[in-house]
């Protein structure tokens, strides 16, 4: 039995969602800031932080919302990337 599929349609049926969070090499406070907006203060992103249950490993690094992640969140450890990256 042959089945006539549109391609077209079929790929746009499909997604591809990689198991890696994407991190930048900025600070926890420049990840956490680039999934709100461009106008936040510390106060805004320590709340998301809350909510997403990643403020207490945050305070717990040597420079706390200041420390570096490295490329690609290298410095953390996979739940603590996936925590990072918060979407409004």
């Amino acid at each position: 039995m042959f089945i006539n599929l549109n391609t077209n349609w079929l790929h746009s049926k499909i997604a591809l969602v990689s198991q890696e969070p994407v991190l930048f090499g900025g600070s926890v406070k420049e990840n956490i800031s680039f999934g709100l907006n461009e106008e936040v203060d510390l106060e805004q992103v320590i709340e998301a932080s809350k909510l997403a249950n990643a403020h207490e490993f945050i305070i717990n690094f040597e420079k706390g919302y200041d420390t570096v992640v490295g490329e690609r969140g290298i410095r953390l450890s996979g739940g603590q990337k996936q925590k990072t990256i918060i979407k409004s």
